[in-house]
């Protein structure tokens, strides 16, 4: 059920709606599902997620006795210049951010994002595992 209810939500607010009303409430509110995955971190740096979630796949070829085979990927992303406060941690958000606890590289203002993500060569998977504000040219 919690698949089910966080994929359509991830989709379509409308269809989860639509389908919540039509089933008399089978779905858990929107709240709810928003709150079950506020528990993960998403600060810049690696995700623990991300290597479990390998770590399990590796498990099961294991289990095949097969091996699995990935690759790793590195993308840029360009992201808009601002500074956000997060009320929650008491800290402003885009800066340059290495993954380490500092909160700024010199004051600059982060202008990319460096995404590092697995790519399963002989499975059909991707999975990001980490994740840096950078600031380009």
């Amino acid at each position: 059920m919690r698949t089910f209810s966080s994929t359509l939500l991830f989709y379509s607010a409308k269809a989860y709606e639509y389908v919540r009303k039509t089933f008399c409430k089978g779905l858990p509110h929107e709240k709810t599902v928003r709150r079950w995955f506020s528990n993960i971190s998403g600060d810049p740096g690696f995700s623990l997620a991300g290597f479990q979630l390998l770590e399990e796949k590796a498990r099961e070829f294991q289990r095949q006795n097969k091996t699995l085979y990935v690759a790793t990927m590195l993308d840029e992303m360009s992201i808009k210049k601002q500074v956000d406060f997060d009320s929650s941690t008491g800290t402003f958000k885009e800066y340059c951010n290495l993954g380490y606890p500092v909160a700024d590289i010199e004051g600059k203002l982060a202008t990319d994002a460096l995404i590092i993500m697995v790519v399963g060569i002989n499975a059909h998977f991707k999975v990001p595992i980490g994740y840096f504000f950078i600031a380009g040219n």
